[in-house]
């Protein structure tokens, strides 16, 4: 591939699940199909070997942090959507879904049977519930030690009997990154009402 497409962010499609800043297409793509590869335990020995060799040919060390395999798409599973047509329910994938088809106003989800498009309010309407409950459900959490796991049974304490400290049981990075899903796929398919939401749990719950 060209040296001037090397960082080109419109070299890798841009999809709702998106998560990982890619710039050099050469090494991803053998990433990728040494990781398809190596699906065959027969073959595992020579799968190292291509990946080694690879590796080398675009100057990326063997053990190094960027040789290493990530998804680079995040799934959001909606489960038990139902198509208001044929009445056929499935899990959708709002992030991978190869059922779309172009607007307007942007790409819709349709039903794997009939082809006919997903209620976008509805989808929506779904989404929005989760945030609120996931919001809701990170800022009432309980405490717990990280030594022991016990959990925090009284308000002043700083610290736990056993002399551990007191974390969250969600993690902020997990909250971050399920804001991160939703804020691609509203962006994607412009949900503005979920976009709205986003943003404003970003801007009071991260900060």
């Amino acid at each position: 591939m060209p040296s001037s497409m090397i960082g080109d962010r419109n070299v890798f499609p841009q999809l709702p699940g998106s998560h990982l800043h890619l710039k050099n297409p050469s090494l991803e793509f053998i990433k990728s199909i040494c990781k398809v590869l190596s699906l065959d335990s027969t073959i595992a020995a020579q799968v190292h070997k291509l990946k080694k060799d690879l590796l080398r040919l675009v100057g990326v060390g063997e053990f190094s942090e960027a040789s290493i395999f990530k998804d680079p798409c995040l799934s959001f599973v909606l489960p038990e959507v139902i198509c208001r047509k044929c009445s056929s329910c499935r899990d959708l994938d709002l992030c991978r879904d190869p059922y779309l088809v172009p607007g307007p106003p942007a790409p819709q989800w349709t039903c794997s049977h009939c082809h006919a498009p997903y209620d976008r309010v509805s989808i929506e309407d779904r989404l929005v519930m989760y945030l609120q409950q996931k919001s809701v459900s990170y800022a009432l959490q309980d405490l717990v030690c990280s030594k022991c796991t016990d959990v925090k049974n009284t308000n002043l304490a700083d610290y736990c009997s056993c002399a551990g400290s007191f974390v969250t049981m969600q993690h902020l990075h997990d909250l971050q990154k399920f804001l991160l899903v939703l804020e691609n796929i509203a962006k994607h398919f412009q949900l503005a009402s979920l976009a709205g939401l986003v943003k404003w749990t970003q801007s009071r719950i991260i900060s």
